[in-house]
């Protein structure tokens, strides 16, 4: 809900990625509406040495990729599982596995086969199953490279 004008958000975006930058930590965006102005600002601005996620991905493989190149992760939420959402899908399953993540964004957005209830952390399984699904891989494989780049990207690793 846009309860600040376009000018201020985009100022306060900017605000927020020089703040990852100077305090050398990664940055989270939700973008609702506006992938197109989110990736122009991002390139603008650029990524710090610490990178980015997009939260909760809801758009197609060719905006992720670009997204990917600006130094960002792409983080797939329960949507992922939607039976409609096939430009998710189809990130989830081509994007480079070293560049993904996976999250609840409880307590919505809830997957199949829980989808219309309050999402839980414990659901991440069927995102992770999905994703498994799509590139023909093991769960356990999904889960151990996505653990991997989350401990790598918010620098859990030293």
């Amino acid at each position: 809900w846009m309860e600040d004008s376009k000018e201020v958000q985009i100022e306060v975006f900017k605000r927020q990625i020089a703040l990852s930058k100077e305090y050398n930590l990664p940055f989270v965006v939700h973008t609702r509406d506006a992938i197109e102005d989110t990736y122009e600002i991002i390139k603008e601005v650029g990524v710090g040495p610490c990178g980015g996620i997009m939260h909760s991905y809801s758009g197609s493989l060719e905006m992720a990729q670009k997204f990917v190149e600006l130094g960002m992760m792409i983080s797939f939420s329960g949507v992922v599982t939607f039976k409609k959402a096939l430009d998710v899908q189809e990130a989830a399953q081509y994007l480079p596995l070293d560049k993904i993540l996976v999250e609840t964004d409880a307590p919505y957005l809830a997957p199949v086969p829980k989808r219309g209830r309050e999402n839980r952390t414990g659901y991440i399984r069927y995102v992770v199953d999905k994703i498994a699904e799509l590139r023909g891989l093991t769960s356990e494989e999904i889960a151990r490279v996505t653990y991997d780049n989350a401990m790598r990207i918010f620098g859990l690793n030293e």
